[in-house]
């Protein structure tokens, strides 16, 4: 038996923690999964994009059978948590779905895939478990927190959403350079929380920095704010719970035994959280698997497409204002894919150049008559290239 700041941790304390941090991130997982379902089926205007085109197309019916048996290995796991085969089930039938549509590789499902592994992997050693959950949470909001340290952040998430769309605030107080400048802490915070998290002394207290930086973000997001990705409301609400179980609990911690020779199984889910980000940062891992969270860092793909086109109003949902691009055929429209992907599946697409090359082919097959021009715009250097 150990102690940590007076409060008993044994095994069964930690199975305990065990079967409530799978309980509630399978509430979460769930939650997330109904509020886009349409990402999830293939019966939807926006298109399927496979991670390898097998060159046939999978029946609508195999998403559909995905979706319902994930949800359903959810509710047994949830009934039985002590059941690893349901667990393993489960993200079985994850990563088959996610292989199926690169769409559902949202940074969210990505986490709880990695919790996934670490739960089967370490199915008998409850520090383990802890350790390498808590070492999650910790890159998680490093990485997170130095992606958004750009003025693209500042500028549209903290002035625009925050000060602008949500207070309200004068056109001349949101645009002063000090306001500005004030934005760069709101990464900060998140940074030095997930630092303080590392460590026993200061577990708490970063604990307690990023359950409010938590409570903000639902605030900002939720139904009494901008009320906008109703999809990650749950990933914030279950991010409090984990920063409360075992930061505010002080639940055993112990990262030296991960490096060791019995722990080589955990070495892909380290490299995973700890070096893939770094390489993230320098553009050579995708977004979304680097913790990069609302960094705004991500390229964007526009789709310009004729009015001529004969299925031209079959768009026009999710076409932008009636303003033409400067760099726009004056008698073409604009379509924004992060816009029409939150429009009808209440989740981005997945912000890589890659998937945008495979979306543009699963487009052209979906809509061969149509008359669309995609370009690619990097916000941080208001770069635009046309993807051909």
């Amino acid at each position: 038996m150990s102690a940590t700041k007076g409060i008993s941790v044994t095994d069964g304390d930690s199975v305990r923690i065990r079967t409530i941090i799978i309980r509630v991130t399978l509430i979460a997982w769930f939650s997330s999964k109904l509020l886009c379902y349409k990402l999830w089926l293939s019966d939807r205007n926006f298109p399927i994009v496979p991670y390898i085109h097998l060159g046939f197309e999978i029946p609508s019916i195999i998403h559909t059978i995905l979706f319902i048996a994930s949800l359903s290995a959810m509710l047994l796991l949830f009934l039985m948590p002590q059941k690893r085969p349901f667990l393993q089930l489960l993200l079985t039938l994850e990563i088959a779905g996610c292989l199926l549509d690169q769409t559902r590789w949202q940074a969210w499902e990505y986490q709880y895939l990695l919790m996934s592994v670490i739960f089967i992997t370490n199915w008998k050693h409850q520090i383990k478990t802890i350790s390498l959950l808590s070492l999650l949470l910790s890159c998680t909001y490093i990485f997170s927190g130095i992606c958004k340290l750009n003025a693209v952040f500042v500028q549209f998430f903290w002035q625009f959403e925050i000060l602008h769309n949500l207070l309200h605030l004068p056109e001349h107080f949101v645009q002063n350079r000090m306001v500005h400048r004030l934005g760069y802490s709101l990464p900060g915070i998140e940074v030095v929380g997930g630092i303080l998290f590392l460590f026993k002394r200061t577990r708490r207290l970063g604990a307690g920095l990023l359950i409010l930086m938590h409570l903000l973000t639902l605030i900002i997001l939720g139904p009494f704010g901008i009320n906008y990705n109703s999809s990650v409301w749950s990933w914030n609400l279950v991010m409090m719970v984990y920063l409360y179980l075992i930061g505010i609990r002080q639940q055993e911690v112990q990262f030296k035994p991960l490096v060791s020779r019995n722990s080589l199984v955990n070495l892909p889910v380290l490299i995973l959280m700890i070096v893939m980000p770094i390489v993230g940062l320098l553009d050579y891992w995708p977004h979304f698997l680097s913790f990069s969270l609302y960094s705004y860092k991500a390229k964007q793909l526009v789709i310009s497409i004729d009015e001529n086109t004969a299925n031209f109003k079959f768009f026009e949902p999710y076409f932008e204002g009636k303003k033409n691009y400067t760099w726009a055929n004056a008698n073409s429209r604009q379509l924004i894919l992060h816009n029409w992907a939150m429009s009808e599946m209440n989740t981005p697409p997945f912000p890589e150049e890659g998937y945008y090359k495979k979306f543009r082919v699963a487009f052209i097959n979906k809509y061969p008559s149509t008359k669309a021009h995609f370009f690619i715009y990097k916000s941080e250097k208001h770069l635009l290239t046309e993807l051909k």
